[in-house]
């Protein structure tokens, strides 16, 4: 595993996965889904882990940093370095 990797992994598991969609702007219902980002859609598809998520619309599944990387279109150092900013983790890559 490379640096980055193992930084978004520290990521993930400092960061809930619901919080982190209620962070976004994105409201889980008591069931765990979520109306998904990556594609239109009238019924919440995208599942919500402590950990991670899944679209069982489009497919689009991952942890945070995936989703960030998603949401905002950004490459992966991108998104690990949104991620640790927005959630004011500390985290500094070596």
């Amino acid at each position: 595993m490379n640096n980055l990797t193992l930084f978004a992994k520290e990521i993930s598991q400092a960061v809930n996965m619901k919080e982190a969609l209620s962070f976004y702007g994105y409201e889980v219902n008591r069931s765990g889904y979520a109306a998904c980002p990556f594609h239109n859609e009238r019924t919440a598809s995208l599942k919500v882990y402590d950990d991670h998520f899944y679209c069982y619309g489009c497919g689009a599944n991952g942890d945070i940093v995936e989703f960030v990387r998603g949401l905002y279109n950004l490459g992966f150092d991108a998104a690990i370095n949104k991620t640790n900013d927005d959630f004011l983790l500390g985290l500094r890559l070596h």
